[in-house]
């Protein structure tokens, strides 16, 4: 019953609760916050897997996750974002870290534009139990928008993640 009580806060706390980051964007002296919330999908073969501490349940990580984040970027004029991507996530079942990649498209709507999109690689750092429920994720990302007026940007976040 302990893992179902934690695995239902942490799934309330990722839900809640957005990543944090910083985005610096060319042409910009100063970098910008970001604030975000992520949704993934696990998918794809079994890569690792752990039992659970009281219950004894079974825990499977997939490395391949589908993912959507919609979030804003606070500048003087904030602008919002939709991101939906596809990342790999390689984590050890007895190591506390991860690595991982991913590419997406950043759908931005910049103030006094149309709209842009990027494409988007990253690169992730997961840090918590292989398996379970619950991590920290560190994201380093770069936006290559089209067309090419608008800005380059790179992001660094830190959130939660519940896969």
């Amino acid at each position: 019953m302990g893992d179902g009580i934690a695995n239902s806060l942490l799934f309330g706390i990722a839900a809640l609760v957005p990543a944090v980051g910083l985005e610096i964007e060319r042409g910009h002296a100063l970098p910008a916050a970001s604030l975000a919330w992520s949704v993934s999908r696990p998918f794809g073969p079994v890569t690792a897997c752990s039992t659970a501490r009281y219950s004894g349940d079974l825990y499977e990580l997939r490395s391949l996750r589908a993912t959507i984040e919609g979030g804003v970027v606070i500048r003087s004029r904030p602008w919002e974002y939709l991101r939906p991507g596809l990342r790999a996530i390689w984590h050890r079942t007895a190591w506390p870290l991860g690595v991982g990649a991913g590419l997406g498209t950043t759908l931005a709507l910049m103030p006094e534009q149309q709209g842009a999109a990027s494409v988007s690689p990253e690169l992730l750092l997961h840090y918590g139990r292989c398996c379970g429920f619950g991590y920290g994720l560190l994201t380093l990302r770069a936006d290559v928008f089209f067309p090419s007026r608008y800005p380059t940007t790179a992001t660094a976040s830190l959130g939660f993640a519940v896969w």
